[in-house]
Formats: structure tokens, C-alpha cells, sequence
């Protein structure tokens, strides 16, 4: 696929971990959530989870990391909000034959010298 033809959109997570699914391929997997909406048959939750197609590369910026994804997402994924939440759960329990990365600094050592534009 040629990246001229890719149209990034920026993704900001709630909350997010690092699955390692092999020795060069990453993904994120990232929680959103909104306060519950009122719907016509009451309340609706907006939460939703979503699995990355993996990362391309990525870049830290101060408090946060940038992470280019292989279809084209960017996701905006801040240090301090690295974890799992409760609309993540499910999604977590089925990916128990990858390694998910426990915390900022594993995500750190991982991901460094596999990627060539981090800073």
C-alpha cells in the first residue's frame, strides 16, 4: 500500500496496553468511554474497545507516545493512562496467548531499536 494514499485519523484512548503478538509485531489495545448517554430505551454506553492492525512506528512526546499504525490510525496513547479498564477486560481475556506489557518501561525497552523514527 502505498502511504501517500493512507488518510491518518488520530485515535485517543482512555486507556491502552501493548500485546506483544511476536518478536517484530505490536499492537495496541485501546478502551474509550463517555459518560452514558439517554437513548429512546434508556441509557446507552458509548464505551467500546478496539485492537489495533499493529504499530508502524511511533515517537514519544513528552507525556504521552504517538503511535503510527500499519492501516493508517494514529493513536495518542498518554503514560499515565497505560493500563486496563473495565470495557477492556473481555478483549484482554481472549488475547491470553500474547504477551501484554505490564507497564511503561517494558513498553520502553520492547519497543526501542525496533522502530527507526522514536525518539
Amino acid at each position: 500500500m502505498n502511504e501517500k494514499n493512507l488518510s491518518y485519523y488520530k485515535e485517543f484512548p482512555n486507556n491502552w496496553l501493548v500485546i506483544k503478538e511476536s518478536d517484530s509485531l505490536f499492537k495496541i489495545i485501546a478502551g474509550f468511554y463517555d459518560d452514558p448517554i439517554m437513548g429512546k430505551d434508556g441509557y446507552v454506553n458509548k464505551s467500546f474497545c478496539k485492537l489495533n492492525s499493529g504499530i508502524k512506528s511511533y515517537c514519544v512526546i513528552n507525556d504521552h507516545y504517538e503511535f503510527k499504525g500499519v492501516c493508517g490510525s494514529i493513536y495518542i496513547c498518554y503514560k499515565e493512562s497505560y493500563g486496563c479498564s473495565a470495557v477492556m477486560v473481555d478483549k484482554v481475556s481472549r488475547l491470553k496467548n500474547y504477551n501484554i506489557l505490564m507497564n511503561i518501561s517494558e513498553v520502553d525497552f520492547e519497543l526501542r531499536g525496533l522502530y527507526n523514527d522514536h525518539q
